[in-house]
């Protein structure tokens, strides 16, 4: 395809150029930011049901928040094992 390409100089600098056009705008678009300034893909928000314990539903925003809770404290005592000060925790 390339050596038939070749024939063509303005063709194939026209397709090149265009191809590279489609990708630049479709990286554009998924990557734009989304209008309200918030991420849409918030796990914390969500209440899609990851497991039922019990007979009690366990959402994947109720994971998220026990992970990243449980990720703090660990942060906290690892520095207070080291006397770091925690500006802000």
């Amino acid at each position: 395809m390339l050596k038939q390409l070749s024939r063509f100089k303005g063709t194939s600098k026209v397709l090149i150029w265009g191809f590279i056009a489609v990708l630049a705008a479709g990286l554009v678009l998924f990557f734009k930011p989304s209008g309200s300034g918030s991420s849409t893909l918030d796990p914390t928000k969500s209440t899609e049901v990851l497991a039922s314990v019990g007979g009690d539903d366990i959402t994947v925003g109720d994971f998220v928040k026990q992970k990243q809770s449980s990720a703090a404290s660990a942060v906290k005592s690892a520095c207070s094992k080291w006397a770091i000060p925690m500006n802000g925790f």
